[in-house]
């Protein structure tokens, strides 16, 4: 993508959800590719330091298991989506 160019915004998110170390954010991205669109996932925790917020992909250990439910969540909205993806085909 070039620096002029607009990154699109995730298609969608789970979150944010408060732990102890921060707030937990998981987004879904659509991708297209020749052979068909595919999604990604990125994980992101917000925490903050001195009055100012701060992202990391970085998780600590309570953020594993809010992280693991958001993550079967987004799995299963991927495959909902490809699912649709392919009866549009």
């Amino acid at each position: 993508m070039s620096k002029t160019e607009a990154r699109k915004p995730p298609v969608m998110k789970f979150g944010p959800t408060a732990t102890s170390g921060g707030l937990v954010e998981i987004a879904i991205w659509r991708n297209e590719s020749d052979a068909g669109p595919f999604y990604s996932v990125s994980v992101q925790r917000s925490f903050e330091v001195e009055n100012e917020w701060k992202r990391t992909s970085t998780l600590t250990k309570h953020d594993l298991l809010p992280v693991a439910v958001m993550l079967q969540q987004a799995w299963s909205w991927i495959c909902e989506q490809q699912s649709r993806d392919r009866k549009e085909e």
